[in-house]
């Protein structure tokens, strides 16, 4: 019963805070948000590009060890427009 309680409101709570409430934020002033989030956001994009390209090449080099040559030709291409 303890299991269904704590599920129940683990998933009400991040779903109103990672779907209902960012919505809600957009929906009511959706320049201002765009301004407030796009610096944080290049940041987070130019810190976290290393992890991006380890992960990626991590996944490269597994598909190469499964002879799946078609598949490890993918290219981690980064983005290069910011705000």
């Amino acid at each position: 019963m303890g299991f269904l309680g704590s599920f129940l409101i683990v998933t009400s709570l991040f779903i109103l805070f990672a779907d209902l409430f960012p919505k809600r934020l957009g929906m009511a002033t959706p320049e201002l948000l765009a301004i407030r989030v796009s610096q944080p956001m290049a940041v987070c994009m130019t810190l976290m590009r290393p992890l991006a390209w380890f992960t990626a090449a991590g996944q490269t080099r597994c598909f190469a060890c499964l002879d799946c040559p078609h598949c490890a030709m993918t290219v981690l291409r980064p983005v290069t427009s910011y705000p």
